[in-house]
């Protein structure tokens, strides 16, 4: 069985092992602070959540948990920072990409509310 079927058994001695995603390998993922806080202002930007929404006690529980044992919460004027940078690196991404376009821009705005008159939107469509 081994000499002619080691592949089904897991002997295989000419088969390579990919470096990187094992087990043993530490560089699959690597928690930072600085990361976790970038990453956290960006889901709060894209699903337009409130500052607080990293504090609830079911986010954290799940973080901590499920996530990473080394989760840490983020405060609320860190958080504001991290959003405000987070405008600006895309605004000036923005502002480079229409720069070095070379032909015209047509830029349209529109502000609404939701039915109960609680959110306003903005939206901006460029042609």
């Amino acid at each position: 069985m081994e000499k002619k079927h080691s592949f089904v058994l897991g002997n295989n001695k000419h088969q390579t092992q990919i470096f990187g995603f094992t087990s043993q390998s530490s560089s699959l993922f690597q928690y930072t602070d600085k990361k976790n806080k970038e990453k956290i202002a960006k889901m709060i930007c894209i699903d337009h959540l409130s500052f607080s929404f990293d504090q609830k006690l079911g986010f954290r529980d799940y973080c901590s948990n499920a996530l990473n044992p080394a989760f840490k919460q983020v405060e609320r004027y860190s958080l504001k920072k991290s959003v405000i940078k987070f405008y600006r690196d895309r605004k000036r991404g923005l502002t480079v990409l229409f720069a070095n376009l070379n032909s015209r821009i047509s830029i349209y705005s529109d502000i609404w509310f939701d039915q109960w008159q609680t959110h306003s939107y903005i939206g901006v469509t460029y042609h």
